[in-house]
């Protein structure tokens, strides 16, 4: 009988495995925690050490159970070219909503309405209206992949006209309403661009690659909305930016610097740059995945569970993902 054995090296919810378990071919030997198995055939684990991979010579497949690759999952993995890589698009859709709550977030002005009505501050509502429209202004989706179609379903029937960059043009270049750009396209896109929404992956291609150039391109009733990874815009550039007021507000939920451990949670700064004296802007700490949202927590199982199942049934795994352009 053919078989296939797959390990998760750490504890997880109780409930969701028991859910992942129940949704495996019969087939599939699920095991959880350590120690790994030596004849394990796929690890699921988002950053292998290299100790783990030298200990696994049948290993036929690395699972990261999120969207993206960490850099030292990355290169690690490049060491072992035999070995497919594959990741996990189950919160694509949480991400997308996300995404779409604080862009509405910096165009209404929602963060300082609410903070000046908890002190019973009505003058807001008496003031000039600077709370903005998403109908008919234009949105520039940075990376075009699960999450960035996501973000285009939602906001296409808001009004918006919606561009997107890929870093492989298809033939048409166009999804539906969508028009589809390549990466050498971005300088002349700024400009006709009001919303600028990063849901690029962070590879060394991509780091910094929205700077003080890309920036000053864009109109000063122009927001940005960063839902990939922090170091994709330079934040240096981007505080400038925000505090002289050459756009309109940034919306961020992935960021530069983590708390290290649990003690650090309360008091880490997500920044060098002090964006929280800024007024236009909203932060948010990473919470776009759905990390620990139950129902996101099924789809993830779901999704594993599908992987799982497509490659016992398959003779041969197919390609993962591209480690060279890190997804």
């Amino acid at each position: 009988m053919k078989t296939l054995t797959v390990c998760m090296p750490y504890a997880y919810d109780a409930t969701h495995i028991q859910q992942l378990r129940s949704l495996l071919s019969a087939g599939i030997r699920f095991i959880e925690g350590e120690p790994v198995p030596p004849d394990i055939d796929i690890l699921v684990d988002g950053k292998p050490q290299a100790k783990l991979l030298q200990t696994l010579p049948n290993l036929k497949a690395l699972i990261i159970p999120y969207a993206g690759v960490a850099e030292e999952t990355r290169t690690l993995m490049l060491q072992h070219p035999h070995i497919p890589v594959y990741n996990l698009h189950h919160n694509a859709d949480a991400v997308a909503e996300y995404t779409l709550a604080l862009l509405l977030a910096a165009v209404k002005k929602i963060v300082p309405l609410h903070n000046a009505l908890r002190h019973n501050d009505w003058s807001p509502r008496y003031q000039p209206d600077s709370n903005g429209m998403l109908r008919g202004k234009t949105a520039l989706i940075l990376g075009y992949g699960a999450i960035g179609t996501a973000i285009a379903r939602l906001l296409v029937p808001f009004g918006v006209e919606v561009l997107a960059i890929k870093r492989q043009l298809p033939e048409n270049a166009l999804d539906g309403p969508v028009r589809i750009f390549n990466m050498s396209d971005l300088p002349s896109l700024p400009p006709r661009t009001d919303f600028l929404i990063i849901a690029l992956p962070l590879t060394p291609q991509t780091k910094g690659v929205i700077a003080a150039e890309e920036l000053r391109l864009l109109s000063s009733n122009a927001f940005v909305v960063n839902v990939g990874r922090g170091e994709l815009i330079d934040q240096h550039a981007l505080y400038t930016t925000l505090k002289e007021k050459h756009i309109a507000g940034a919306a961020l939920d992935v960021w530069y610097h983590y708390p290290s451990d649990e003690a650090s949670r309360s008091h880490t700064p997500p920044a060098d740059e002090p964006f929280g004296e800024l007024e236009n802007i909203v932060m948010s700490p990473h919470k776009a995945g759905g990390l620990s949202v139950e129902q996101v927590e099924e789809e993830r199982m779901r999704a594993l569970a599908d992987l799982l199942n497509s490659l016992f049934q398959s003779d041969a795994f197919p390609a993962g993902i591209d480690l060279q352009a890190g997804y």
